[in-house]
């Protein structure tokens, strides 16, 4: 999945390779997060990954306070306190 992005990602060399690309920055997010969960799907998430998630989130509001990062701190605070399956 994402082959032809990741190969990019490595025959830039990786550090700073991401850039503008919106595509390559999905598959970036994608592969650092999504991909890892996805395979257990039912194995109840790390509370520390709720508030790295929290941590990123907050960064995101406040670079961009006009975005959509606001809608992802209620499921993140509720992962970082335990409360989510």
């Amino acid at each position: 999945m994402f082959s032809e992005s990741f190969a990019g990602i490595v025959r830039r060399g990786i550090f700073n390779t991401v850039g503008t690309d919106a595509f390559t920055a999905a598959v970036a997010w994608f592969l650092l997060s999504i991909g890892e969960l996805e395979k257990a799907p039912s194995r109840r998430l790390p509370r520390s990954l709720g508030w790295a998630l929290c941590f990123v989130i907050l960064i995101g509001v406040v670079l961009m306070p006009v975005s959509g990062f606001w809608l992802a701190l209620p499921p993140t605070v509720s992962l970082a306190l335990g409360r989510s399956s």
